[in-house]
């Protein structure tokens, strides 16, 4: 059995599902095998681990008590991201 190939685009796409562990096998092999001989993705993998593991220890008062400019920056960034 082949194994698609993943381009950089189509590896973020699956990005979630990737760190959530609920892709299809073959496409997780996919992704493994792109992560393996990809840095940037690599990067990202690792950038959005650090911002889950951090936002875990987010407690309700820090999410209450944020920066207004901060949140609205962060949301800004998110909806960046989801129109892509």
């Amino acid at each position: 059995m082949s194994v698609p190939e993943l381009t950089c685009a189509e590896f973020v796409e699956e990005i979630t599902a990737y760190l959530d562990g609920t892709l299809p096998k073959d496409v997780a092999v996919a992704a493994e095998e792109h992560l393996a001989g990809c840095p940037g993705c690599r990067a990202a993998v690792a950038q959005w681990r650090t911002v889950i593991n951090l936002t875990g220890r987010l407690t309700e008062d820090d999410v209450t008590n944020a920066d207004p400019l901060a949140t609205d920056r962060l949301m800004t960034t998110f909806r960046r991201l989801r129109r892509r």
